[in-house]
């Protein structure tokens, strides 16, 4: 008989257990735990999506994912001079570079993630040329990704003397200066013969690709007034931007000037003096572009050298023609430009989807981006950000837009040598990635505040903090008919008592700063407008990890706040985010948004109370403490429970739930003990 009773409730557990799963739908099919920024701002805007709102886009350096190449790493001798980094269209990473200020070698190495690269192979490798007589070599490489998926480069090339000569090139001997280009189509994997396209004093060579598929390079172009003028140009050096143009991704150029008098086709030039000889001499040099999201016009930055020869400043020139206007040789052009509008060398650009556009010099030894408008008419010249977070000085640097929030720069970390007017070494390059912080959409919902995230995977636009230690945070907003929402994720390797952060948010005529930590909201206080302290808010916080435990890793924390309505006015929100970290014994100062002024609101970035409704899962079924009041405003999850929302048993699991397995055992054990009395019975 306990054999029968035995097969029987293995049966009932086995016909329990095969009942058929609901889907679990909503929160627990998404990441409830942290988010990178690189995981959030996944809404999809048109082109241009924040025109006429630039002036509140800012830049926060991302700390974590900055590092610096030391020379060893890369080389056995020389140092790391001019990078240029791309993002291709495979998510695979490349990066140029010379191992000297004059070269003589040009490398390049690939990269899956941005941070972990390849060992450098040679691209241009310096040799003798073919009397003999002086060394070939290599410098200012650039390079493109076209429409068809090539990778073309250019970089220019100058003889030195074999024996006994200096390693700069010689300026009038224009048989051995130019620019070499190659191809690859496949991915950087192998390349093509190098062919010169240009002979002549030429430097630093760049690429823009044309809606039709045509591809601009644009050069410095000194070689015609050295070559036509040797003899009266003295030290005087002028210059200007030419361009040669393909028709075929690069295999053929128009013109292709070899021959004195080594002219390209002028396209940019700005006079500025007449030397002793009566030369006139020009300016315009180390040409980039960039293509507006009107396909129709040409933003480029040059440097160019002041009037009184105290040295260089940027311009910024416009063409809506894609430079069909050619200039004689003195001419000043094009018409629409900006010149010397701000001192600095050695410029970079780049264009973000929503607008911004990123424009980068030296001055003083220090690499500064400023961010600018969608024209390329105005930048922001108040605000500064520079890249160079381990390094100290950053010359001839680049940008690479490589997400729709994020910028990478490198430059090269320059050793300067008191009393030595031009320094031939580097201590490394300096790699920097850059996050976008603009105005944003805080998207209709009613988010659980339980410190889980995934009920907010439909509301994704978001701010960055990060710069100044390995902490790190995101900030994300929604509403309801009653509520605005905050939600705050931090990583953070070491969970440590201080670690908390600061929002002040203002509707133009009330202002409220809400302060939080590890164990929920500290206040929520009314810094400005009639009326108490906010109450009746809501908060939770998870941690993930340990607190004050400095031997393990952590992942970080969240935390998550609600506020009533009624305080806020205004559909459009200003704010401004501060994060606070401690590291063990290590308390470091506030990471905020860098350039803004803080005692104006009207200057911080703007979230939209938005009507579009975000889509909300179901709550996670995990068990958290009541629902607190302002009265006692802290949620907090006990950074031991590591249980996982999708192995929390409910009615949506993936299983048959206990209670349904214990009440069809119970009820099969009865069933059994009353057939077996009854029997007994009869």
């Amino acid at each position: 008989m306990a054999k029968r009773i035995f097969a029987l409730f293995n049966c009932m557990v086995l016909l329990a257990l095969s009942v058929p799963a609901v889907p679990l739908v909503g929160a627990a099919e998404v990441n409830n735990g942290l988010h990178t920024i690189y995981e959030l701002n996944t809404e999809e805007y048109p082109l241009d999506s924040h025109a006429g709102q630039t002036k509140q886009s800012l830049l926060e350096v991302d700390r974590r994912n900055s590092y610096k190449i030391e020379n060893s790493d890369f080389l056995t001798t020389g140092d790391l001079w001019y990078p240029r980094i791309k993002r291709l269209s495979s998510g695979k990473y490349i990066l140029f570079f010379q191992d000297g200020r004059w070269g003589p070698n040009v490398y390049y190495t690939r990269s899956d993630d941005g941070i972990n690269w390849d060992k450098p192979t040679f691209l241009f490798k310096s040799h003798l040329t073919s009397n003999k007589m002086y060394q070939r070599n290599y410098a200012t490489c650039d390079a493109i990704e076209l429409k068809n998926g090539d990778i073309l480069v250019a970089a220019i090339f100058h003889g030195v003397k074999k024996e006994g000569g200096s390693s700069a090139p010689n300026r009038f001997n224009m048989n051995e200066k130019g620019i070499v280009t190659k191809y690859s189509t496949d991915g950087g994997n192998t390349w093509s013969e190098q062919e010169i396209v240009y002979q002549g004093r030429v430097w630093e060579p760049s690429f823009l690709q044309l809606p039709d598929g045509t591809v601009q390079m644009y050069l410095t172009h000194s070689g015609p007034k050295d070559a036509i003028y040797r003899d009266k140009m003295g030290g005087d050096v002028s210059s200007g931007v030419a361009m040669l143009t393909s028709k075929d991704n690069g295999r053929t150029w128009d013109p292709k000037p070899l021959t004195y008098p080594y002219v390209a086709t002028r396209i940019a030039q700005q006079k500025i003096y007449v030397n002793p000889n009566g030369v006139q001499i020009l300016t315009d040099q180390m040409p980039v572009a960039i293509l507006l999201h009107d396909n129709e016009t040409i933003v480029m930055a040059v440097e160019s050298m002041r009037k009184d020869k105290s040295g260089h400043s940027t311009s910024i020139i416009r063409s809506h023609d894609f430079f069909a206007t050619v200039l004689e040789e003195n001419e000043d052009g094009p018409a629409d430009r900006s010149n010397f509008v701000r001192s600095g060398s050695g410029p970079y650009i780049a264009q973000f989807p929503s607008g911004e556009i990123a424009l980068s010099m030296m001055a003083s030894g220090k690499m500064n981006i400023y961010l600018g408008n969608e024209t390329g008419t105005q930048f922001y010249y108040d605000r500064t950000y520079s890249p160079l977070v381990y390094g100290k000085v950053g010359m001839w640097g680049d940008l690479f837009v490589t997400s729709s929030h994020t910028l990478m720069s490198t430059s090269s970390d320059t050793i300067i040598e008191s009393g030595v007017t031009n320094n031939l070494h580097t201590d490394g390059l300096n790699v920097t990635s850059m996050v976008l912080n603009h105005n944003t959409d805080a998207k209709k919902m009613t988010p659980y505040i339980d410190g889980y995230t995934g009920d907010w995977s439909d509301n994704t636009d978001a701010f960055f903090l990060g710069s100044v230690s390995q902490a790190q945070s995101t900030l994300r907003m929604a509403h309801d008919d009653e509520n605005v929402y905050f939600l705050f994720e931090q990583l953070d390797e070491d969970i440590t008592t201080g670690d908390r952060v600061e929002l002040t948010v203002s509707d133009g005529k009330s202002m409220f700063v809400i302060k939080a930590g590890l164990d929920g909201v500290e206040s929520v206080e009314r810094m400005k407008g009639d009326g108490d302290d906010a109450s009746g808010y809501t908060a939770a916080v998870k941690l993930y990890g340990t607190k004050d435990n400095a031997e393990d890793k952590d992942e970080g924390y969240v935390i998550e706040v609600s506020v009533p309505k009624k305080y806020f006015e205004s559909t459009e929100l200003n704010v401004y985010p501060k994060l606070y970290n401690v590291d063990g014994k290590k308390k470091f100062g506030a990471d905020l948004f860098e350039g803004l002024r803080v005692a104006v609101a009207s200057t911080w970035p703007t979230v939209r109370l938005s009507d579009v409704k975000a889509e909300v899962g179901e709550a996670p079924k995990i068990p958290v403490t009541e629902e607190l009041t302002s009265a006692d405003p802290t949620v907090s999850t006990d950074a031991t429970d590591t249980t996982d929302v999708t192995d929390v048993p409910n009615a949506n699991s993936t299983g048959a739930p206990i209670w349904i397995i214990a009440a069809v055992c119970a009820f099969a054990v009865i069933a059994i003990v009353v057939f077996v009395i009854v029997k007994k019975r009869k």
